[in-house]
């Protein structure tokens, strides 16, 4: 037959013994909220939630909402012996300025804490004492575009030198050639930090042509049209003076522009055109009217001395100013001809210096007429 059903249960046996209490129970859980994780508090009997750290179940978040707060993320064996991750705050701020990853190590092997960024089973770059190395075969790529990363062979072109992978310039291996107008210069433009510019050299000779000079194709000359005019054309020390120069344009050389002192020549008549000339001293007296350095004295008549030469002499406040007298030879007309030419021993001639003239000696047939001195010099 069937089985019968099952009997009422039997009456509560009696309480066993109650067994040891424990150690270090948790007795509290302090200012929970939800996703914060906890964190053993100082009593070591209660846990703490911390508000800066949250796990959702995707995201683990550490945010510290505090100015300057800088919060930072540690990851190794000791404080020595760690990859950190600090977020740095603007200054007296909670917003981020920048953040900084590093590693601390206690050895002092080289490349010890480096980094090796590895995708998919691949080391593509590793970060170390020397640098960012970028495994063999591997691109780096801006804005999408790969630069092959190869090894570099360098070279040094016209004007530059090449120590290992510096360059400098080197002007002396320019070639030389003649500069020319058409031509340019380098300059920095500025000053000596300048941005660096060329110019023409036209432009540079325009820039150096100042007052009393004209530049044209690159050339520079004296243009005295530039000049300023003098107030008037009076010989005194205000205009006019020794030491001066004027401008001219040498016919004689191309018309180059050249300077000169002021010339000066002083003519003065010692007899009347139709008189047998005769000697004596002080034939004509007159005061130079200013300073002059001598170069050259001479002397013409109008009718030439026949038998003998005439002898001149130039005196100045009574000294004659001449070592070899002023002569002109029979059946000459001017002393520029003569056979032995006169010589100056006094050359500077003072400001309103008195100036005589001598006749020493006449021709012995004919005597000449119309005696003419010329005192040549500059200013």
């Amino acid at each position: 037959g069937s089985d019968g059903s099952d009997g009422s249960a039997g009456p509560t046996g009696p309480t066993g013994p109650t067994g040891p209490s424990g150690s270090g129970a948790v007795t509290a859980l302090n200012n929970a909220t939800e996703n914060e994780l906890v964190t053993v508090a100082s009593t070591t009997t209660q846990l703490d939630a911390e508000a800066n750290l949250t796990f959702d179940g995707s995201d683990l978040k550490m945010l510290e909402a505090v100015n300057d707060g800088n919060p930072s993320l540690s990851i190794g064996g000791a404080d020595a012996e760690k990859l950190s991750i600090l977020t740095v705050f603007d200054s007296g701020a909670q917003t981020l300025d920048y953040v900084k990853f590093s590693t601390a190590v206690a050895s002092a092997t080289a490349n010890k804490g480096k980094y090796i960024f590895d995708v998919d089973g691949t080391d593509i770059v590793t970060i170390d004492d020397d640098g960012i190395d970028i495994a063999s075969g591997k691109t780096f790529a801006i804005n999408g575009t790969d630069v092959v990363v190869t090894d570099t062979t360098y070279s040094a072109g016209t004007l530059l030198d090449l120590s290992s992978t510096t360059f400098n310039v080197d002007l002396t291996e320019a070639a030389e050639a003649a500069i020319a107008d058409g031509d340019y210069i380098l300059f920095l433009d500025g000053g000596a930090t300048g941005t660096q510019s060329k110019e023409a050299l036209a432009d540079v000779a325009t820039l150096f042509a100042g007052d009393g000079l004209a530049a044209a194709n690159s050339v520079i000359k004296v243009d005295v049209n530039e000049l300023t005019d003098l107030t008037n054309t009076s010989f005194g020390t205000d205009n006019f003076g020794a030491g001066d120069h004027i401008a001219v344009a040498d016919a004689s050389a191309s018309n180059a522009t050249k300077r000169v002192k002021f010339p000066v020549e002083i003519g003065v008549a010692a007899s009347d055109e139709g008189t047998d000339l005769t000697t004596g001293t002080a034939k004509v007296t007159f005061r130079v009217p200013h300073a002059m350095t001598l170069t050259e004295v001479r002397a013409s008549v109008n009718t030439a001395p026949a038998g003998s030469t005439i002898i001149v002499d130039i005196n100045e406040g009574g000294s004659t100013i001449l070592s070899t007298k002023l002569s002109i030879d029979a059946s000459e007309k001017t002393s520029t001809t003569a056979a032995t030419p006169a010589v100056l021993s006094d050359t500077a001639l003072a400001d309103d210096s008195e100036i005589t003239i001598d006749i020493d000696q006449i021709g012995s047939g004919t005597a000449g007429k119309g005696l003419k001195v010329w005192l040549i010099g500059y200013r």
